[in-house]
């Protein structure tokens, strides 16, 4: 579910600021996990097989971007929110061989940032945000 998690780690620290460093990291872990299956799917699939995963346009887009980008290519996607396709990304890496040493602790950190700034932003305006949601909006 897109922008689920974030919503999740940000109504669970405005409800319980004593656990607020915990749920970016239990985010951040499930994250990484799940990206590790899609990486190595894609390993799997290699690039003949990425094809019949993502479309031909979407395809040649995210291999230059990855071929390119570099670290960049790596951290920006996982700070990037819903819509980008993160799971289409995470295919094309491993299909294109890159290195996992490399690729895991990049996007992990990244995806700890992301989840570790909505936690704080759930810190400070924690009580408008529950009034929001217990409202019905």
């Amino acid at each position: 579910m897109p922008f689920g998690v974030d919503a999740l780690v940000i109504y669970l620290t405005a409800r319980d600021h004593g656990l607020f460093w915990l749920y970016p990291l239990l985010a951040t872990a499930g994250s990484v996990g799940g990206a590790a299956v899609m990486f190595w799917i894609g390993r799997k699939a290699g690039d003949v097989g990425l094809p019949r995963l993502i479309s031909k346009d979407r395809l040649e887009r995210l291999r230059a971007r990855v071929q390119k980008g570099g670290a960049v290519a790596v951290a920006l996607p996982a700070l990037l929110p819903p819509p980008f396709p993160l799971t289409p990304f995470v295919l094309t890496c491993g299909a294109l061989k890159v290195n996992p040493w490399w690729f895991f602790p990049t996007f992990g950190l990244m995806r700890l940032l992301r989840f570790s700034v909505g936690a704080a932003l759930a810190l400070l305006y924690g009580p408008g945000i529950l009034r929001v949601l217990e409202s019905g909006m």
